[in-house]
Order: structure tokens, then sequence, then C-alpha cells
């Protein structure tokens, strides 16, 4: 199984040689490397030898060996490219278009099927199902809800083959496995199991505020708070979900971190009207203040609609 990018380090190498206006012969005659092996090196047709890859880090002044680790197939990064257009979709509200994604992860999954790593592979078919059942949940169909947790639960198992809901405190998780657990909780919570899905998100919020967090995982904390603030409210525990909407807006100011920000101003403010809290007025303008600066008029008409549910116009 190979783990390199061969066509991609021979045009590498290539190029270095081309600069250097060394010839094929010229290699051939100073270290007896025959012209067709060095074009099926330069094609990646052909897995140079070390021995060679040494005869020609003296010619070309360039340790090749060392630069050939540049050229190790990093699944992680496509990875991290499908999920941020998976996000972007997502945060644009295209969810139809999420079927083409999934398409486009079996389409490469396919394609690479022979040098990836088992770990990606298994990365990749959970990423695919996050979608799939994202795609159900967003349905908002009760009977196709169970259809969707399962296919969470079930990408969870791919990894963590002893998981269970009821014990997810006996587990460390990757990213996409807390995503994966959130997604768990949100539906818990649509099918009205609010303690199950509190202590779902209780557990997440605890688990990542222990730890040393990268910009993805800080939105990722962000948006479990806004979540468990909105379990709070269904459940209606005003208090609980004005204090995670708290805290998810102190983690975004502290961090600069925004996607979730308006969301939670909105789970603060009503959260305060529920509780009588007249500062809401304050919360209400500032979110106003903070999606009209930002451009998000679409975002902000969505905002009013529920506001003016619970009787709490935005002034204009």
């Amino acid at each position: 199984m190979n783990y390199f990018d061969y066509v991609s380090f021979g045009q590498a190498i290539k190029k270095i040689r081309v600069e250097l206006g060394i010839r094929k012969s010229d290699i051939k005659e100073l270290l007896n490397i025959h012209p067709d092996t060095l074009r099926k090196i330069e094609l990646g047709i052909t897995n140079a030898k070390l021995v060679t890859l040494e005869q020609l880090s003296e010619l070309y002044k360039i340790d090749l060996s060392e630069l050939l680790l540049d050229y190790r197939l990093n699944q992680n990064r496509l990875i991290k490219k499908l999920i941020h257009q998976m996000d972007e979709l997502i945060r644009l509200g295209k969810h139809k278009h999420l079927s083409t994604l999934i398409d486009s992860i079996g389409t490469h999954a396919d394609s690479v099927k022979d040098v990836i790593d088992p770990q990606a592979k298994v990365r990749l078919d959970q990423l695919q199902l996050f979608i799939e059942a994202n795609l159900l949940y967003e349905s908002k169909e009760i009977k196709l809800l169970d259809e969707a947790k399962g296919k969470a639960v079930f990408a969870l198992k791919l990894s963590i083959p002893k998981f269970n809901v009821l014990t997810i405190e006996h587990y460390n998780y990757t990213f996409m496995e807390y995503r994966l657990l959130m997604l768990i909780g949100i539906i818990l919570s649509h099918t009205k199991e609010y303690d199950r899905s509190a202590l779902i998100f209780d557990h997440l919020t605890s688990r990542l505020n222990g730890e040393v967090l990268d910009h993805n995982e800080i939105k990722l904390l962000a948006k479990l708070y806004f979540n468990a603030s909105y379990n709070a409210y269904r459940s209606e525990d005003d208090a609980r979900s004005l204090n995670y909407a708290d805290l998810g807006i102190g983690l975004c100011l502290k961090f600069n971190v925004y996607d979730s920000y308006p969301h939670l101003l909105l789970r603060k403010c009503v959260a305060q009207a529920y509780l009588k809290d007249l500062t809401f007025t304050d919360t209400r303008e500032h979110c106003y203040q903070f999606l009209a600066s930002t451009c998000q008029t679409q975002q902000l008409e969505q905002f009013k609609k529920v506001l003016e549910r619970l009787s709490l116009k935005i002034s204009t």
C-alpha cells in the first residue's frame, strides 16, 4: 500500500532537474541511471529506490528523501476541506446541496481506495454518515429522526465499537465524533427527550472546556452552548438556558469567534424575557446591531419573526 503521491513528487523532481539545466542523458552519463528509469520516476510510474534518490540528491543538491515526505498522501487535509465545504453549505442553509457532497466523498473514496489508510477511510465514512443524518434531521419528519440518530450512532461505532449513548463519558472523541454526539443531542431534544439531550450537552461542554482548543473546536463549543441553551428553553428551564447562552457569548467574545454569536444573543434575549429581566431590550438591540453591521439581513428577518412571536419587537 502506497502512502505517497508519487506523481506530484515526480513532477517536483523533474522541475528541479529542468531548472538546473540537467538532461536525462547527463544523468545516465554521471550516475548511470537509465533515462527510461528517470522518466518513469518523474511520471510517478516507478517508485524510486532509496539508493537512486541518494544519487540524485547529490546531483540536485537537495535531499530528495526529505522532499518525498512532503508528498505523503494527506487524507486529513482532504477531509478538512470536505468538512469546510459541508459547514459552508449548512451555514448558507443549502442543505439540499449536501447530497452532492456525499457523491464527492464517494467518488474520492473510490479513487484512493488502494492508497488511503484505514483510519482516513473511517473518517470519510463518518463524514458521509454525518451528512446523511443531517439531511434526515433537516426534514424535521419525526419518523426520520430515529433513522438520523441511528446513522449517527453507527458512525460513532465505526471508530468506537462499544459506543453507547448511555455511557458517553467512557470514551475519548475526535472532532468529528464530537459533532456526531452533538447531532444526537439535537435529535434527542427535537424528540422531547430533554434530559438525555442535556446530559450529552453537559458532558461535551465540560469535556471541551477542560482541553486546549484550536479554532474549529472553539467554534464547536460555541455551537454546543447554543444547542444546550435551546434544549433548556424547550424544556422550560429559562435560567439554565440563560446560563448556557452567557457562557457561549463569553466564549465568542474571548476568542473572536462569531459564527454562533447572534444565535446565542437570541437565546439570551428569549431567556431574559421569560425571566422578566427587562435588560432583554439591550440584548435585543445588540443582536439587531450585530446582524445589521455584518450584513446578515436574512438572519435578521428570521430573528425578528421569532421575537415578534414573543411580543418582543426589534426597534427599527
